[in-house]
């Protein structure tokens, strides 16, 4: 999972992960539980105008695939595993080198941190932090940290059971389509390079602009 280049604020982005988490059902985030007046009449709060945003399965499918790399060994998420084994779905990343971020939830908890100065981003390469030098800073290294801290410390204190039964993937999207195109024979291969005036590829990008996900963790 990428995080992309249009800029969202922490609360946006743990409520993606929420609504991954709630079987795609979206929220929106009320600050608010309950206003009442001296006189103790109480005031309507606005509406979470909660809907279902996705699929369920979707959300089922993509949660799997988040906790795959938690539990992956090497996988991109791998540190941000938390306590007791409690089934993690997570992902951690940096926004060019600006921003060190990781999101993530439990079925019922869900929450984001991001690293960084919003309003005049700064590069963090060839930085010290809390006596620490690194040539490049990445979201596992300091967001990751906050992050699972976060978790832990409210999933304890909040007494929230552990449910290992989330993230159940819908076979249909993990299935990769096989291609229909016909592999073309060497004969065409031959009959197409003999034009001494073709340029065969030599002005093809053959991916060489494609993002291929730089903008998440690089480790």
């Amino acid at each position: 999972m990428t995080i992309g280049a249009v800029q969202a604020a922490p609360l946006t982005m743990a409520n993606v992960f929420a609504t991954i988490a709630a079987n795609g059902v979206e929220c929106t985030p009320i600050a608010l539980k309950k206003v009442v007046t001296a006189y103790g009449k109480e005031i309507k709060t606005p509406s979470a105008n909660c809907h279902q945003a996705i699929e369920p399965g979707i959300a089922q499918t993509v949660a799997y695939a988040m906790n795959q790399g938690v539990v992956t060994k090497g996988g991109e998420a791998e540190t941000t595993q938390l306590n007791d084994n409690r089934k993690t779905f997570a992902k951690t990343g940096t926004n060019e080198d600006t921003s060190m971020l990781t999101g993530g939830f439990v079925p019922q908890v869900a929450s984001f941190v991001a690293v960084g100065n919003a309003e005049s981003p700064k590069s963090f390469n060839n930085m010290t932090i809390n006596g620490k030098f690194m040539a490049s800073w990445y979201g596992m290294f300091i967001a990751t940290p906050a992050w699972k801290d976060f978790m832990n410390t409210y999933l304890d204190t909040a007494k929230i059971p552990q449910d290992n039964n989330y993230g159940n993937p819908e076979a249909k999207y993990l299935t990769t389509p096989s291609s229909s195109a016909a592999a073309p024979s060497r004969d065409s291969d031959r009959n197409a390079n003999t034009g001494g005036n073709t340029n065969n590829g030599g002005n093809t990008n053959t991916g060489g602009n494609t993002d291929t996900g730089g903008d998440g963790d690089r480790h």
